[in-house]
């Protein structure tokens, strides 16, 4: 879904704190950026969940509710730290965003989120088999490869940081800041600690909560599960049912991996269950391509 809004001018200062585009451009790409803006009154519906979308969007003043399917909900305001973070940033929103009060929202282009070149470049030539060099597509997979132009899907900012938190060195509090830095990422974590697989005896509404039920274990592999799932999107229906053929496998192997850790008791289960679920992820930029 394409934008009509305002063009607007926006200070460098305010965008370089946003994250991740603050991080990715310097102060002369920024004031290059295409900026548009909305303004919502409260109860207007911002974004859709499953709706498409080719912006990142980001709350510049106000307050807003961040839903999920189950009605579940968690507030944002431009006055938190929250805000830095986009309200959405994948191509299909994944929760639905109603204004509380007036609130006025900022749409950049979601292509500032292709990762940038790696200071340690790829081989201008990589060694592959004779059969496979014979292949036009894979010829032509390699060469975006190795030119980066590859589209790569990536795990959002905050699930790599989560991802990579020593617990030991931070604590399960600035761990749970952490997790509440992506309104997203917080909203499903929640949503699944109450689902009928954990049986909360009273319904859990916090982060600290969840992660307290969970483990910091657990929380940290849901939440890459949780994410990684959420890069199974396409617009076609073939590559849609191959992308989810794909995942369902991934599923199967992190559920064996899980079990045969347990029984082996010699690999922590929790990392088996990630190992299994991520061992096919070359799979996305293949099939993306």
């Amino acid at each position: 879904m394409t934008l009509s809004g305002t063009q607007v001018s926006v200070p460098v200062s305010f965008l370089k704190r946003l994250i991740p585009v603050g991080q990715y451009l310097d102060d002369a790409a920024l004031k290059q950026l295409k900026i548009k803006s909305c303004q919502f009154n409260p109860g207007m519906v911002i974004f859709s969940s499953g709706k498409e979308t080719d912006s990142i969007v980001y709350l510049a003043s106000g307050e807003a509710y961040l839903e999920v399917n189950n009605g579940n909900a968690q507030m944002v305001s431009s006055d938190t730290m929250k805000a830095l973070y986009p309200l959405s940033s994948e191509r299909f929103h994944h929760l639905t965003a109603i204004a509380k009060s007036q609130v006025t929202v900022l749409y950049l282009p979601r292509t500032l989120l292709k990762q940038p070149q790696s200071a340690n470049k790829l081989p201008a030539k990589l060694k592959i088999n004779e059969t496979l060099g014979q292949n036009v597509f894979a010829h032509q997979f390699m060469d975006n490869l190795t030119q980066g132009k590859l589209n790569i899907p990536n795990l959002p900012d905050v699930a790599v940081k989560i991802r990579q938190a020593n617990t030991d060195t931070i604590g399960i509090a600035e761990f749970v800041k952490l997790i509440n830095l992506d309104p997203v990422i917080a909203a499903k974590l929640i949503q699944v600690v109450n689902s009928p697989v954990y049986r909360p005896i009273s319904p859990i509404t916090n982060c600290l909560d969840a992660v307290n039920r969970l483990g910091i274990s657990a929380t940290r592999n849901l939440i890459t599960a949780l994410t990684m799932k959420n890069l199974i999107r396409s617009r076609t229906p073939l590559m849609k049912k191959r992308m989810q053929e794909a995942w369902v496998q991934s599923v199967k192997v992190s559920s064996l991996s899980y079990i045969l850790a347990k029984h082996i008791n010699k690999v922590d289960p929790e990392e088996a269950l990630l190992a299994g679920l991520v061992h096919n992820i070359g799979i996305l930029p293949i099939l993306i391509y």
